[in-house]
């Protein structure tokens, strides 16, 4: 045991050099973090982009709402003088139409009183007419029965 641990003898390590070059080539490491970081830029950018357009479509938006208003507001008053006109011609026009819905309800009312009157009669007829055949019939009863 102690003569394999005497004779084993260590092999001289590499020589170092005290320069030293840069690494040649990339890790992959280092490769994607590059590609990440263009990628990364690209984005920004374009959502810089992005921004300022949405910023120059608010402005437009801006200055060009006050001129609908505007006009919206126009449009509006117009809509309500109109609806004002007709009502009121409509307002005009009622008492002719009411003249005429009264006139025929007062027809009305004539045709329907001769139509209960004429009924009233023929009912009194009939009352009549079953009256006297009632009578009829209790002299002929009384006639039989020699009461």
């Amino acid at each position: 045991m102690f003569r394999t641990a005497l004779v084993r003898v260590q092999a001289p390590a590499r020589a170092r050099f005290f320069s030293t070059t840069p690494v040649a080539a990339k890790s992959v490491v280092d490769t994607a973090k590059d590609a990440l970081k263009k990628v990364d830029r690209t984005v920004a950018d374009g959502a810089v982009k992005g921004i300022e357009v949405g910023e120059k479509a608010a402005e437009t938006i801006k200055q060009t709402i006050p001129n609908n208003t505007t006009q919206a507001k126009h449009q509006a008053q117009d809509a309500a003088q109109s609806a004002k006109s007709t009502a009121q011609s409509a307002a005009d026009s009622l008492p002719e139409n009411a003249q005429q819905a009264k006139g025929q309800a007062q027809e009305l009312a004539g045709e329907a009183k001769g139509k209960a009157s004429e009924l009233a009669g023929e009912a009194k007829g009939t009352k009549e007419e079953y009256k006297g055949k009632a009578q009829g019939k209790a002299a002929e009863v009384r006639g039989k029965t020699g009461v």
